[in-house]
């Protein structure tokens, strides 16, 4: 893969009293296929220009030989001044000159001697090469110069479509083993995947590291290291892989992962005495300290799902073990989780109410003549959770009778500001004789007591309300539902009020990381990762800084005001695989969605 070649302007020394000739240079160059040939230069000097024009002297730092077309911004006063002259290395080119140059307007120029198809197109060896800039006639002002070795670019604007570098995306890199929650045992291969981005200059090294600690580095792909993890104690690491373009551009992966080694445990000593706990001797004696907890409980076993009626479907399962004990059960419906309790007892959880057993569930949020499948996981007083078990699937009966009865109201509706442009609301689930099919959102802006409008329909009990402005009062309601069209009174109501804008030049609500500097650029990306999430990421390279942008708890975002260019884009989301990928900008906005997997 190429490289590209940036060259620079430096030390630039002014004797020009009147003419406007580069207050700031900018020069850069693509790599890209060549089809113009060279153009040799002229053989003598600029001649010394009037004392009322001036010049002005620098150098330009070529990195890569080859040939280079300059490209020259310049303003003329009128159709007759309208050329400066160029000395490269000591030879002369009259810049422009040409009738066809618009007055009083920056306009882009490559060509000399007035003639459109004699390009200023010059042979360069790399390093340093000396540049003059010559005043020739009174009221023409030049503000940067390029210097581009791909001969198609035609630099509009201020010329950053032919100055982006093509290494400005920096690395994109993805761990694909140990799989994120995974429990590593022995020695194990830490595999990453890394690739430079298009046009860029190449991987040149990834690194291992655990925590902070650098485990070790690979060269070529693919990028393995293969780590022991029998010299490090049980428990939680985060594992992660950085990897480095020629460039010196980094961007990094990382998954949490639990070594769990037989006889590598460290235990603390107890208060009651009875001696000290150390390697194999977990909490000493009497009353000695204790391991953390890190065992996951065992899947639930052979679910099963029995429709009561139209209205109701009762969920069993085989009970899980634990090395310490099993704290509880989450149970899934379609993906979605439902409820969560406690097995001491049974007890209600979002306003579904589990079995005294402790593995039965009794779903009351269902529909007539409708499929479900249940799925259910184990956790334990740790936290830590089993695999979903297979899911099986019920079908609930047909409804025979007429339904008449509205649906409770919701109750405890809460709302809660969540930044400046999104207020996240909750309330508790209402119950219907025969089953809540959803609940309508209604807002209006300010504290009022009038009707709302309804702005969503959903089967959930909590909602991010998004694209608000800020430092505004919002007031919120919910309406519950059922199959047949009954609705339910009004819930209270609740206001909250978004907070300040803080974000700069069209900039979303971002995340810990960025320093967000305003960007003005003339396009962005927008999309979605297409789940509905907490606390997912958007990491964006952008001029070789790293930019970590926040998603909605919809899982969208919006980056505006970026500049030209190529830009790697990392998407991340707890106990989902990261995805990574390269996008060009150029005017307007890109949608780019994602689809996150487990």
């Amino acid at each position: 893969m190429k490289t590209q070649a940036i060259a620079r302007i430096s030390n630039v020394k002014h004797t020009l009293p009147r003419i406007g000739l580069i207050a700031s240079a900018f020069l850069l160059a693509a790599t890209l296929g060549l089809s113009i040939p060279a153009k040799q230069a002229n053989a003598a000097a600029c001649a010394t220009p009037a004392t009322s024009l001036g010049s002005a002297t620098t150098t330009v730092d070529i990195p890569t030989a080859g040939d280079y077309t300059i490209w020259s911004r310049i303003k003329a006063p009128d159709t007759t001044n309208n050329s400066y002259s160029l000395e490269v290395d000591g030879e002369c080119h009259v810049v422009g000159d040409a009738a066809s140059i618009p007055a009083s307007a920056w306009t882009w120029v490559d060509y000399t001697d007035g003639t459109a198809a004699t390009k200023l197109r010059l042979t360069l060896t790399t390093g340093s090469h000396d540049i003059k800039f010559v005043g020739k006639e009174a009221g023409v002002a030049l503000d940067k110069v390029m210097f581009v070795q791909d001969a198609s670019c035609v630099p509009t604007d201020l010329g950053t479509n032919c100055a982006s570098t093509s290494d400005n995306a920096g690395p994109g890199i993805n761990l694909t083993s140990p799989e994120a929650n995974a429990t590593v045992t022995g020695t194990t291969d830490i595999t990453a995947v890394a690739q430079d981005n298009p046009g860029g200059s190449n991987i040149a090294k990834v690194e291992f590291y655990d925590g902070t600690t650098k485990l070790g580095e690979s060269t070529a792909d693919p990028y393995t290291y293969s780590w022991d993890s029998t010299k490090v104690p049980n428990g939680s690491h985060v594992i992660k892989a950085v990897a480095y373009d020629a460039a010196g551009s980094s961007a990094d992966s990382q998954v949490q992962v639990t070594v769990q080694n037989a006889g590598n445990d460290t235990g603390g000593g107890g208060d009651g005495g009875g001696g000290t706990g150390g390697t194999d001797n977990p909490g000493g004696g009497t009353g000695g300290g204790t391991d953390a907890d890190i065992q996951n409980p065992t899947i639930p076993g052979a679910v099963k799902a029995t429709p009561s009626g139209s209205n109701k479907v009762v969920v069993t399962w085989g009970a899980s073990t634990d090395n310490v004990g099993v704290a509880g059960y989450t149970i899934v419906r379609d993906g979605v989780e439902v409820s969560t309790f406690r097995t001491e007892g049974g007890g209600t959880a979002n306003g579904q109410t589990s079995g005294t057993a402790g593995t039965t569930y009794t779903d009351s949020s269902v529909q007539p003549g409708t499929t479900y499948s249940y799925q259910v996981l184990a956790f334990d007083a740790a936290g830590n959770k089993s695999e979903l078990s297979d899911g099986v699937d019920v079908t609930t009966g047909e409804l025979t009778t007429s339904d008449t009865q509205a649906p409770s109201s919701p109750t405890d509706p809460k709302a809660q500001a969540a930044g400046s442009k999104q207020i996240n609301l909750t309330w508790r689930a209402s119950t219907d004789n025969i089953g809540v099919s959803g609940y309508e959102i209604y807002r209006s802006q300010g504290n009022k007591t009038g009707d709302g409008t309804r702005i969503a329909t959903i089967n959930a009990t909590s909602f991010g309300d998004s694209g608000l402005n800020p430092s505004t009062a919002y007031t919120y309601y919910i309406v519950a539902k059922d199959a047949a069209g009954n609705r339910s009174p009004e819930s209270e109501r609740v206001t909250a009020t978004t907070s300040a804008s803080t974000a700069t030049s069209g900039l979303p609500s971002t995340g810990p990381g960025d320093d967000s500097l305003g960007l003005t650029g003339p396009g962005g990306i927008k999309g979605s990762i297409n789940l509905k999430v907490s606390g997912g990421r958007v990491v964006v390279w952008i001029n070789g800084t790293k930019r970590i942008f926040s998603l909605d708890s919809r899982g969208n975002y919006n980056v505006a005001g970026l500049p030209r260019g190529v830009y790697s884009i990392k998407y991340t989301l707890r106990n989902y695989r990261v995805s990574f990928l390269w996008l060009k900008v150029d005017d307007g906005v890109k949608s780019q969605n994602v689809a996150l997997k487990q």
